[in-house]
């Protein structure tokens, strides 16, 4: 998805860079409306990615954490069945 993001924007480039050079109404329509709402789908696209990308690594990473505890300190007890959960 990333590749297919990528070429959509180099698309778009290449859409506004020809309504640059052919400053005729037609170039610069295409330009204006195609141009844009492929750059915009680009965007969305690589957004997207890179959501769902750190997404997954906070996952990882909270999941490792919860796994293997800071060094140094020590987890919490849990109170037995019969006691009243009050700590001394």
């Amino acid at each position: 998805m990333l590749t297919a993001a990528c070429w959509f924007a180099l698309f778009a480039v290449a859409l506004m860079i020809w309504s640059l050079f052919d400053p005729r109404p037609i170039p610069v329509i295409v330009a204006m409306s195609i141009g844009q709402g492929v750059g915009t789908l680009s965007l969305l696209v690589f957004a997207y990615l890179v959501l769902t990308e750190w997404r997954a690594e906070t996952a990882r990473q909270g999941s490792v954490e919860r796994l293997s505890p800071v060094p140094g300190t020590q987890a919490a007890e849990e109170p037995s069945a019969g006691s009243s959960g009050v700590r001394r």
